[in-house]
């Protein structure tokens, strides 16, 4: 069942939301008459990479980036489940009084609209390579990927000339991530690079080694930790 509608929140009743602000909201409702979530499932539904389903049926990317296209438009999210007695999912989004204009002037030409930033992803793992592009490119930064170190070092200075940050894992075959950045900043020498790894930092520094204008974020990762680390670097 979907449901649409309006509803105005006074400032008490934003209390039982997280980073809510009173307002009137559009919403839709989609509920289901299906198996239900436990308590703890629920709790990780909007997680990046959580999923239920059995491996090979599932990658658990849905909700996680449902639950980003909520925050970037300042909206929220509400989900009532219970075992056996189906799913509610809930979607506010801030009401707009007039119609929105796009200037065509800030429309860019190509296959990559530059708007926040380049970021080149390199990782080998597909999953994790998607759900970074996807949270992202929501975000408005152009995105380039690599499915390892070794195809990231194939890009030409052209190729490469807009890509302000190094998003990489650390551990990848043949051509690690520490080699990938400093062979990238030969070339750009102004490039921010954010490490990941779904190892501790420490383990993976365990020299104390830093780069400079570089960063960490720990797999699996959320999505506002995602852009919150992306942001820092950029600003």
């Amino acid at each position: 069942m979907v449901v649409t509608g309006t509803v105005e929140f006074s400032l008490e009743e934003c209390c039982q939301f997280i980073e809510a602000s009173p307002g009137r909201y559009v919403f839709l409702e989609v509920a289901d008459t299906g198996c239900g979530m436990s308590p703890e499932a629920r709790a990780r539904a909007f997680e990046p990479f959580f999923t239920t389903k059995p491996e090979g049926r599932g990658t658990g990317l849905g909700l996680s980036i449902v639950y980003g296209i909520c925050k970037q438009n300042n909206g929220l999210i509400q989900v009532n489940s219970e075992v056996d007695a189906g799913t509610v999912f809930r979607i506010y989004l801030p009401e707009i009084e007039s119609q929105a204009t796009v200037s065509r002037e800030a429309v860019v030409e190509g296959p990559y609209p530059f708007r926040g930033g380049g970021v080149l992803i390199v990782e080998d793992e597909a999953v994790v390579r998607s759900v970074a592009r996807r949270i992202l490119e929501g975000e408005g930064y152009e995105v380039m990927e690599a499915t390892d170190g070794e195809e990231a070092l194939g890009f030409s200075k052209s190729q490469l000339s807009r890509v302000r940050l190094l998003l990489t894992d650390v551990k990848m075959p043949r051509v690690g991530g520490g080699e990938v950045a400093d062979r990238l900043r030969q070339l750009l020498p102004d490039l921010r690079v954010l490490f990941m790894s779904g190892h501790g930092e420490d383990s993976l520094w365990p020299d104390g080694l830093h780069y400079p204008a570089t960063d960490f974020i720990k797999k699996p990762f959320t999505v506002t930790g995602l852009i919150g680390a992306v942001r820092e670097l950029l600003t």
